[in-house]
């Protein structure tokens, strides 16, 4: 016959199962650190602008092949790229450019008459039509020319084809005649590939879909043509690494953990009892935590499992605490609940109340955390209580000295203390970065480092944003931002810059163009004559330009087209409002550029790390107070409840603790970081754990020596493996919890009311 309380947690078990298998259809896993960041506090045009960029880099992912002969090199990549199309795990493999470009041209050429490049237009301005014919002629004897009659009704004078060749100097120069991206570096010929992509890339299952498909190619390749290079870049390669060091962390930090608590509890209970009360706590915390954020939230964050699997430190004090106690001893499971049962739920209620404060953090990641780990630490705290009597009801004394007694700290050693606490403190500073939530991935970085000066295509994250009335006003507001980063581009403070300005000229300067080249075909006639042309194709001529009279050129116009959606990035509009994005290649001035936005009317220089790194350094100050306020609240809480003087000795313990760990932070020259104060809050509420215990403990005995000393070490065996991750904020997070959690475990017996007896 099943007894009530473990039929109370198998219901707990099972409605946790049943919830997170129904929310598991919708709930997604994702490893994208931007997941765990607050929105951008940009309006809704810069937000669609931000997210526009973001967007288009998460879906371009590169490839280059290469050989010591460029032939092979080719080959090769024609081969890699039929092997990823048969995939089908790509929107798009882009190896050869001619039919894009064409495409673009085929569409830009009705627009002949008012896109004029700035050489013409003074050439025009100036009637120095000679020069006009001259570079006519000039293409005409060109041995690459084809012209036919229709062809030279149409643009007689190569206006186009000279727009091309100005406009072809702002793409890649590296294009061949066959449409191939090629480079040459160290007797190695490149040849790259565009992998296009719109499934999310940060999602798991996405990502092995993706690699596998690029692995079997390569491996396909490779089996049929040996000394073959490649260099890969992209989000998808960064994510896919950020997924496997992630699950990487998670599974050595929890599968280690476990371990490690296992063989305490066995070597020092001397039975597998504990063990199994232990493990069944824990999974009815993780099932009821997995379960509370499949309702709260539609991602699950690996970084929340990584950061979770830390919780097994915290709720297995829990068991340790009931275990210890009753050891050994001749009463019930029940009575031995009941006599810690003040402490233990003060405990618990403190912890909790720790991580729950952590959703008044505005951040998405944050709150994702603190659901998960109250809510396990609440189911583990209930599993113990339900299953306690059932699976532990006697336990053999346990292999501990009763003369074990703790240390005791003199006058000295507490100044020592003070002062390494004061050294530190004054060493500490603040570091709001990004870049903290992410691995340090060398091949990676190194690969995309070699393609960006390869191709010379380095793509800033950082542009500029021009905002206007019209589209009018936007593209003469662009015009004049281009002209500036000219002068910075001579300056070096910047490689390039490119915008839709580039093709797509005012409404006012199209009208203008028109009236010049109308001078120009009013003398047609003659001109043909210079040239050697057919005079009976003047008029025919004269009125193609005459019937384009009115035909303008706008950003909506351009775009509508199909073959030029590969501009859309450089538009955008939200609502009723629009605003041109300028993008920026090898920025090497920041502050020079932001000084150019400043100048400017409806020019903004967006650069999104480091809005995220104020956006933290925000949240960094918010949690600060968080962590006050959690203070008074506790603090009143138990001044209610134990009296001023008796909370004041609770509340010493974790206050200290908090200062020695700030002091690491400082001695390391880490710098504060929002991670850091989260992790000051679970200091705060373990380190009270252990006060309140001493301090509610009528006698406190070799028991409660015993169960604080177990669980402070399964603890720090759990952050202190946190602490070796590769992503510094969860480094750092460790740091804190390893440093803070043994500071409490020595400082909380120094205060206690009655020292520290043998027995029980």
């Amino acid at each position: 016959m099943i007894k009530k309380p473990f039929a109370c947690w198998l219901i707990l078990v099972i409605v946790s199962l049943f919830v997170l298998l129904n929310q598991s259809q919708s709930m997604r896993v994702n490893s994208d650190i931007r997941a765990m960041l607050p929105g951008s506090l940009a309006d809704p045009l810069g937000l669609a602008a931000r997210e526009q960029l973001a967007s288009k880099l998460e879906g371009l992912n590169f490839i280059a092949v290469g050989h010591s002969n460029k032939t092979q090199a080719i080959e090769a990549s024609l081969k890699l790229a039929e092997y990823l199309e048969q995939t089908k795990a790509f929107d798009k493999v882009m190896l050869q450019r001619l039919d894009q470009g064409q495409n673009i041209a085929r569409g830009l050429f009705p627009y002949r008459f008012v896109r004029l490049s700035q050489q013409q237009q003074d050439t025009l301005e100036k009637a120095n039509y000679s020069a006009i014919i001259a570079t006519a002629i000039s293409q005409l004897w060109s041995p690459a020319s084809v012209v036919s009659s229709s062809s030279l009704i149409e643009d007689p004078l190569f206006l186009f084809t000279q727009q091309l060749d100005g406009f072809a100097g702002l793409a890649q120069s590296s294009v061949d005649e066959r449409g191939f991206l090629s480079a040459h570096s160290n007797n190695t010929y490149w040849v790259l590939l565009e992998l296009r992509v719109s499934a999310n890339v940060f999602s798991p299952a996405q990502q092995q879909q993706l690699i596998q498909a690029i692995n079997t190619s390569q491996h396909l390749l490779a089996s049929e043509q040996d000394d073959l290079a490649f260099l890969k870049a992209g989000l998808l390669f960064h994510a896919d690494a950020a997924t496997k060091q992630a699950k990487h962390e998670m599974s050595t930090i929890g599968v280690a953990s476990i371990l490690l608590i296992s063989l305490l509890i066995l070597f020092f209970f001397r039975s597998v009892k504990p063990l199994v009360l232990a493990i069944a706590s824990l999974l009815g915390g993780l099932l009821f935590a997995l379960a509370a954020v499949s309702v709260f939230f539609e991602q699950l964050h690996l970084l929340t499992l990584v950061f979770g699997a830390s919780l097994i430190g915290i709720a297995i004090d829990y068991a340790f605490h009931f275990c210890a106690e009753h050891a050994g001893s001749r009463v019930s499971a029940a009575e031995t609940l009941r006599k810690i049962a003040p402490a233990l739920s003060l405990s618990a209620l403190s912890s909790v109340v720790a991580y729950l404060s952590m959703l008044f953090v505005p951040m998405q990641g944050v709150k994702q955390m603190a659901v998960f780990c109250a809510s396990g630490l609440f189911g583990a705290a209930v599993s113990l209580y339900l299953l306690a009597p059932i699976l532990a009801a006697t336990i053999p004394q346990a292999r501990w000295s009763e003369r074990w007694l703790t240390l005791r700290l003199n006058k000295w050693s507490l100044a020592l203390l003070g002062l390494f606490v004061l050294g530190g403190l004054v060493q500490l500073n603040s570091e709001d970065d990004i870049r903290q939530l992410r691995g340090d991935f060398p091949t990676i970085d190194y690969q995309q480092q070699q393609l960006l000066e390869l191709f010379q295509n380095g793509q800033a994250n950082q542009f500029y944003l021009v905002r206007g009335d019209s589209p009018e006003q936007i593209l003469k507001r662009e015009q004049a931002l281009l002209g500036e980063l000219n002068n910075a581009v001579k300056q070096n403070w910047l490689g390039s810059a490119w915008g839709l300005s580039h093709i797509i000229p005012t409404i006012e300067q199209q009208q203008a163009n028109h009236i010049l080249v109308g001078q120009l075909y009013q003398n047609l006639a003659s001109v043909f004559e210079d040239i050697g042309f057919d005079q009976e194709l003047a008029e025919p001529a004269y009125n193609k330009f005459l019937a384009s009279k009115g035909r303008i050129l706008t950003p909506d116009s351009f775009l509508a087209a199909p073959e030029n959606q590969v501009f859309s990035d450089f538009w955008v509009t939200s609502q009723q409002h629009q605003a041109s994005v300028v993008s920026l290649l090898n920025i090497h001035n920041l502050e020079a550029l932001q000084q150019i936005a400043q100048q400017l009317e409806g020019v903004q220089f967006v650069d999104p790390v480091a809005e995220i790194s104020t956006v933290l350094s925000t949240l960094r100050s918010q949690a600060s107070a968080l962590l006050v306020g959690v203070l008074v609240i506790i603090g009143i809480i138990l001044a209610a409840r134990l009296g001023f003087i008796m909370a004041l000795r609770c509340l010493s313990t974790p206050v200290l603790a908090v200062l020695v760990a700030l002091s690491v932070v400082g001695w390391l020259g880490q710098g504060l970081s929002l991670f850091h104060v989260l992790a000051l809050l679970l200091v705060f509420g373990v380190g009270l754990d252990y006060a309140l215990f001493y301090q509610l403990s009528v006698k406190p005995s070799y028991r409660l020596l015993m169960a604080t000393t177990l669980a402070a070490t399964s603890t720090i065996l759990a952050f202190g493996l946190l602490a070796l991750s590769a992503t510094p904020a969860l480094a750092g997070f460790g740091v804190i919890v390893l440093s803070g959690i043994a500071c409490s475990y020595l400082l909380a017996p120094q205060l206690v009311v009655n020292k520290l007896q043998e027995g029980e």
